[in-house]
């Protein structure tokens, strides 16, 4: 039972090595950006053309985005926002145009935010009579023309795991890219939980799921029209869509698709990669991963998807001796990186990648991938003044596995950062832009005169009389030049 409980989850120090072969970065990142106390970074979002990279930050006293230069260098202004929280962003790419989406102040429906990031300007506001609850990173798409916001509804669940789960408010909206005009608002029963657009055939696809057992249904609209073309169910129990990547060219859609990784025990965790015919709607295949994934993306050069799952988990809970308990999934091994084929959806390659993967960048001009894992983290949550702190059940420390997109052999594995967990590439400036967690409330070193009795320890001057601490280190965003990978 929760009770009385306040839980916040941090990163803390990396407790060991994991057994991958890693190598020192040669030229080491430089910071651009230095979180303050208590500060969370989100995600980052490039947009190579416009030469700006931007960042999100979390905090206790408001959120924001960060504009970053191509180059590598803080551009010195930022949009502000109040305790309310932006959540996808996403980018018109060479026009410097960012969209973000964060609640309406009445809390019942949806803010579009249009932001300049030549000006550090707000240049529009729409309103979008969907639920503010539940967007996330796979509900907004760009392209064609077309700015596509998916909202998963909110779900309403009663009994014990599965229970029975109803979702209201959930849908899509169209807007115009360059009118930013509201074309459309679609109901969807399912919600919206990923989006995508095919501009080509001039589809927009969305993949939803009550959760519950149910299977997971797939829509394809008409983007002009906003007609239902065809509706596609797939036999997925407990997964819920997360992500989504749409290939114009071959006519597919790669839905990304798990069990929800998060502070709440569930079914056993489990992912898949759905493929859709984007012209016809009809399902092609579907690859059953070990685990939930974390992200997926294209490389339109070699015709290769790749998919990074977070490898297995445990849910891990501790008691407070005041009564209630936390609990949280922890990473028991490492993740997975799938190559796939872009036209066929075949399984090409599998290979580990280190613990906790998180983001995966493409190199397409020099046929690389980039995919960061955070390393083993303690969790830690607090409860009427107590702090406790659950200890990661395997060792590893935070880096980047670069990889050949062609064959999906990692080629190597960097130690960089605390816990990486975001990278984009700016192809113009070749600078790769890393989002590093940092460390909040990091494990001590170890005390190597711990074993001295304490009356001997005072005596001897030069023994430090009292044990080593760590610093908390904070957020950062690392900036590095890609050749350096």
């Amino acid at each position: 039972m929760w009770r009385d409980l306040t839980m916040l989850v941090v990163l803390c120090g990396a407790v060991g090595v994991a057994a991958l072969r890693w190598t020192v970065v040669g030229v080491g990142p430089h910071t651009v950006l230095t979180l303050q106390a208590k500060q969370f970074l989100g995600d980052l979002v490039v947009d190579a053309s416009a030469g700006h990279v931007y960042a999100m930050l979390y905090g206790p006293v408001g959120n924001e985005i960060q504009v970053l230069d191509g180059a590598g260098t803080a551009r010195g202004y930022r949009f502000g926002v109040t305790n309310d929280w932006f959540v996808p962003l996403s980018v018109e790419p060479g026009t410097g145009r960012l969209y973000a989406v964060q609640p309406s102040p009445d809390r019942q429906s949806t803010r579009v935010n249009l932001l300049d990031a030549h000006q550090g300007t707000r240049l529009a506001t729409a309103m979008v009579p969907l639920s503010p609850n539940v967007f996330y990173p796979g509900g907004v798409a760009v392209g064609g023309g077309m700015v596509v916001l998916g909202s998963s509804g909110d779900q309403h669940c009663s009994g014990p795991w599965p229970g029975t789960c109803t979702t209201a408010g959930g849908g899509i909206a169209i807007l115009d890219a360059a009118s930013d005009r509201l074309r459309h608002v679609l109901h969807v029963p399912d919600g919206a939980w990923a989006v995508g657009v095919d501009a080509p055939a001039h589809h927009v696809v969305v993949a939803g799921a009550k959760g519950n057992g149910s299977p997971i249904v797939v829509r394809l609209f008409d983007a002009a029209s906003g007609r239902l073309v065809r509706r596609t169910t797939f036999n997925a129990p407990n997964l819920i869509p997360q992500r989504m990547v749409v290939d114009g060219a071959t006519g597919r859609a790669f839905i990304a698709a798990g069990t929800l990784y998060g502070a709440f025990p569930g079914p056993t965790p489990s992912g898949a990669v759905l493929v859709l015919d984007t012209h016809t709607g009809m399902p092609v295949r579907t690859i059953a991963l070990g685990s939930p994934v974390s992200d997926i993306a294209m490389d339109h050069t070699t015709g290769r998807v790749f998919v990074a799952d977070r490898g297995p988990t445990r849910y891990v809970q501790k008691a407070f001796p005041s009564g209630g308990s936390m609990g949280m999934s922890m990473a028991t091994g490492v993740g997975m990186l799938h190559t796939l084929d872009a036209r066929t959806g075949a399984t090409i390659s599998t290979a580990p990648l280190g613990i906790g993967p998180g983001s995966i960048a493409v190199d397409e001009r020099r046929g690389r991938v980039y995919v960061t894992h955070a390393g083993s983290h303690d969790g830690s949550g607090s409860s009427n003044g107590v702090t406790i702190v659950i200890a990661a059940p395997v060792a590893g420390p935070g880096g980047v596995s670069v990889v050949d997109a062609t064959t999906g052999r990692v080629l190597r594995t960097l130690a960089l950062g605390v816990a990486p967990a975001s990278i984009v590439l700016d192809d113009r400036t070749r600078q790769v832009f890393i989002g590093d967690g940092g460390d909040f409330m990091p494990r001590p070193p170890a005390d190597p005169w711990a074993w001295l009795p304490a009356q001997v320890r005072r005596r001897l001057p030069f023994i430090p009389q009292t044990a080593p601490t760590a610093r908390p280190r904070p957020g950062r965003v690392l900036a590095l030049d890609a050749s350096h990978l």
